[in-house]
């Protein structure tokens, strides 16, 4: 078949996870990471805007550095009110942007992690963005 076009999509080594969030005048009020399995990947504890965005270190999360991302986002981004996002997180190495495999990040800490105890850093690379400022966005209409 020379010649034939073809798509090809690369693949992250990394973890799943829907990202749930919501914001009032640019503070989280509500924030939740999802696995494939729909496993809830934060905290049974309720999060609180202010706390979230001003005490991030002393969080208790298997993501803090993901959430601090997404809290500073809707802080600086008032057109977004709430999202609903596929996505994967990828350990990457923090000093050449290099990615890592998934047992690097496998090798991370799960529960209890606050923010300055990071020591294996992570970026999430968004695929689909399902829902947005109350809507459901036309790419999964389909």
């Amino acid at each position: 078949m020379e010649g034939q076009p073809f798509v090809a999509e690369f693949k992250y080594d990394g973890q799943r996870a829907q990202i749930h969030a919501a914001s009032e005048n640019g503070k989280i009020v509500q924030f939740k990471i999802f696995s494939r399995h729909l496993e809830d990947m934060t905290t049974k504890v309720p999060i609180f805007a202010n706390f979230l965005i001003e005490s991030f270190s002393y969080l208790l999360f298997q993501y803090p550095d993901v959430q601090a991302l997404i809290a500073s986002v809707l802080k600086n981004t008032s057109s977004i009110s709430t999202f609903i996002m596929d996505s994967e997180i990828v350990a990457v190495d923090s000093r050449t942007g290099a990615l890592k495999n998934f047992q690097e990040l496998s090798n991370r800490a799960k529960k209890d992690v606050k923010l300055k105890d990071v020591q294996i850093s992570v970026c999430v690379y968004a695929f689909d963005l399902m829902y947005l400022n109350g809507e459901v966005c036309e790419s999964n209409m389909n």
